[in-house]
């Protein structure tokens, strides 16, 4: 899929094993094709054949792949990552934040077990060059992305806008309705995803979590991905079964009180609903003066 002149999609299928069910998933992976190639994540482990194929249909080789620039340090976002930097020497940049389970993944795996971890991400890789909150990356004279810290999902997770073409690159920082909620602090989601509001000319939501989105879908996709997490703040509320006690039971509870999918309850589900039960005191998570000045 071709979102403008220099950018292209790549949709990676991919499925987490939870017991003897499959969970169907799905990332998306960008080519942004200017002086030399960048990469926006790298999809699991065995998505770099199909990128460099991306790159080779736009007209490029893998020797013009020079930088990969990953939104967070997640299985299906890093898990080609070392396999494209030896088939093309790119650079790799995160920001630091995320550098632990980039560099050591089997502390990730430790630290967030995902089911079927290794079958996903099987390397490590190094990070090149650190991302700051606010850079800005030259592709080419006329062609820039400006970084923006975008945590909630993961700590140091970021978002890309490519600012001349109103690209904006937002991994999974904004939740999609209907689908597993998976993120580490739901306050950090919220005030990410009102960050995002605030940009002007965007005109394309390029996620990794969603289809790209375009006009006017943008403004409601992310309405929506607030509400997503408000709708999980009062199913974890209204919980009776406490986590301390049973975690699986109080991760069922709210799976059934949204209304999802059994096997939406698992281990990934039950990190985010721990981290809403951790303020639960608060009423509503997007109130302005609760978000803009969270307590410890």
């Amino acid at each position: 899929m071709q979102l403008s002149p220099n950018v292209y999609a790549l949709r990676i299928p991919f499925a987490v094993h939870v017991g003897s069910v499959a969970l169907e998933r799905f990332v998306y992976a960008y080519v942004i094709v200017a002086d030399r190639v960048w990469l926006v994540d790298t999809g699991v482990a065995g998505s770099a054949s199909r990128l460099l194929t991306v790159v080779n249909e736009a007209g490029r080789t893998e020797r013009d792949v020079a930088e990969i620039l990953l939104t967070h340090s997640h299985v299906d976002h890093i898990g080609s990552a070392k396999a494209l930097v030896e088939l093309t020497g790119a650079r790799v940049h995160a920001n630091p934040a995320e550098r632990r389970w980039i560099e050591d993944i089997d502390c990730q795996a430790k630290e967030r077990p995902v089911p079927g971890f290794y079958q996903l991400c099987n390397s490590s890789v190094t990070i090149d060059g650190p991302l700051a909150d606010e850079q800005v990356l030259e592709l080419s004279p006329t062609l820039h992305v400006r970084v923006i810290a975008t945590p909630g999902h993961s700590p140091g997770g970021v978002s890309f806008f490519l600012e001349e073409q109103g690209i904006l690159f937002s991994g999974d920082a904004v939740p999609i309705q209907g689908d597993m909620p998976v993120y580490d602090d739901p306050l950090g989601s919220v005030r990410s995803i009102m960050r995002l509001q605030s940009l002007r000319g965007v005109r394309v939501l390029a996620s990794a979590w969603g289809e790209p989105r375009s006009g006017d879908e943008v403004r409601v996709a992310l309405i929506q991905g607030v509400q997503v997490i408000e709708d999980v703040h009062k199913a974890v509320q209204a919980a009776t079964a406490l986590p301390e006690a049973n975690a699986m039971a109080f991760c069922h509870e709210v799976v059934e009180r949204l209304r999802m999918p059994p096997p939406f309850a698992n281990p990934m589900s039950l990190r985010t609903f721990v981290s809403h039960w951790r303020v639960r005191e608060r009423r509503h998570l997007s109130d302005h003066e609760e978000t803009s000045h969270p307590t410890t």
